[in-house]
C-alpha cells in the first residue's frame, strides 16, 4: 500500500506524516509514506508509480490540489484522495474531483485516525484476489491487471509490472472473470473495466496508456458498463 502527503507547509506536512507513521505502525502488511513540499515533485513521483491512497493540500503554488486530483485520476481512477484545507467551504467543490474524504486541518489530529482507518478499509475492500489458473504460482490482484490478450491458445495475462503466459481459452477466462469486473471487448482481449480510461473510434485506451482494440459490436457494451460504473462510484 502506497501513501502519499502532499502540503506546501513545512509543520502541517510534518505533523500530518507524523500522525500517519503513528497510526499505521502497529498494521500488519506492507506500506510505505513519501510526503512532498512541492505540488510538482509530488506529481512526478505519481507518474513514476502510482500511489494508491493520498491526502492533498488544496491551496498549494504552482499546482493546486484539484488539478493534481485532475491529472492523478487520469493515470490510476481508483486512487484514493482526501484533501485537507483550512477552508471548509471548499468541501463540496472537492465532490467534482471524487475525493474520498474532507479533513479540516483544523481538526485533522481529532479526524485523521479515523479517516485513514476508512481509507485503508476501502483499498484492502478493492483489493480481490482473482484466479488466472493454477499455473500461476501466487495470487493475483484484481488491479495489479490491465488486460488479458489471446493468441492462438496462448493467453498473455498483462499485469501493471509484468506479463503472465499460460494456455487457456479466452472465453474460459471470461467466464471465470465476469464477476470480478472483466469483459470481452473484441475476440482477443478481455479488460479490466476499472483500468479503462477512454473509449476511441476502434480502440480502447488504458491508464497506463496502452490502446487495444475494440471490436464494433462491443462498443455499446463497454459502454454501458462504463456509464453504471460511474453511477456506482456516486
Amino acid at each position: 500500500m502506497r501513501i502519499a502527503i502532499c502540503d506546501d507547509e513545512k509543520v502541517i506536512l510534518d505533523q500530518v506524516s507524523g500522525e500517519v507513521r503513528r497510526i499505521l505502525g502497529t498494521r500488519q502488511g506492507e506500506w510505505v509514506l513519501d510526503s512532498f513540499l512541492s505540488s510538482v515533485l509530488f506529481q512526478e513521483a505519481f507518474t513514476r508509480e502510482p500511489y494508491d491512497i493520498v491526502l492533498l493540500d488544496i491551496i498549494m503554488p504552482e499546482i493546486d490540489g484539484f488539478q493534481l486530483a485532475k491529472d492523478i485520476r487520469k493515470r490510476k481512477r481508483d486512487v484514493i484522495i482526501v484533501f485537507m484545507s483550512q477552508q471548509k467551504d471548499l468541501v463540496y467543490k472537492s465532490f467534482d474531483y471524487k475525493a474520498y474524504w474532507f479533513i479540516c486541518k483544523e481538526e485533522y489530529i481529532e479526524n485523521l485516525p479515523y479517516v485513514l482507518k476508512k481509507c485503508v478499509g476501502e483499498y484492502e475492500d478493492n483489493k480481490s484476489y482473482i484466479d488466472i489458473g493454477e499455473e500461476v504460482s501466487k495470487p493475483v490482484r484484481k488491479e495489479e491487471v490491465l488486460y488479458i490478450e489471446c493468441d492462438a491458445h496462448r493467453l498473455y495475462i498483462h499485469m501493471t509490472q509484468d506479463i503472465i503466459k499460460r494456455y487457456g481459452s479466452l472465453s474460459g477466462m471470461e467466464k471465470k472473470l465476469n464477476d470480478f469486473g472483466f469483459i470481452r471487448i473484441h475476440k482477443n482481449y478481455l479488460v479490466n473495466l476499472d483500468k479503462v480510461l477512454c473509449v476511441e473510434k476502434n480502440t480502447v485506451k488504458l491508464e497506463n496508456g496502452d490502446r487495444i482494440a475494440l471490436s464494433k459490436n462491443k462498443k455499446g457494451l463497454l459502454k454501458e458498463r462504463l456509464f453504471d460504473r460511474e453511477k456506482m462510484e456516486w
